[in-house]
C-alpha cells in the first residue's frame, strides 16, 4: 500500500482544493487554507486507517500455522486477500 510523503499530501490537498474551487456547483464557505488543511487531515486519516488494515492482515498471516515467509508470492497473495476482506468489511460498516 503506497505511502505519501508530507510534501505529496500537501500537493494533493492543494490540487483537490483547487478542483473544488473551480467547480461551479460548489461554493466554499471557508478560506482555501482551511479547506486544504481539512483535506490534508482526511488524507492522513485514510492513510492511518490503511496502515491499520495492513497491520491486521500481516498479523493474521503471522498467526497462521505454517505461515509463508514475508516477501514470498504466497505471503503477498494472502496479504492482499486479507487486506481486501478487511476493507470490504469496513465498507459494509460505513
Amino acid at each position: 500500500m503506497p505511502r505519501f510523503s508530507a510534501e505529496r499530501i500537501s500537493t494533493l490537498a492543494a490540487e483537490i482544493t483547487a478542483a473544488l474551487k473551480k467547480d461551479a456547483t460548489l461554493k466554499l464557505t471557508q478560506p482555501d487554507a482551511m479547506v486544504k488543511m481539512a483535506v490534508q487531515r482526511a488524507l492522513r486519516a485514510e492513510m492511518a486507517a490503511d496502515d491499520k488494515l495492513t497491520a491486521n492482515a500481516k498479523l493474521k498471516i503471522a498467526r497462521m500455522k505454517g505461515a509463508p515467509a514475508e516477501g514470498t508470492t504466497q505471503y503477498n497473495a494472502l496479504l492482499d486477500q486479507f487486506y481486501r476482506e478487511a476493507l470490504a468489511t469496513l465498507r459494509k460498516i460505513r
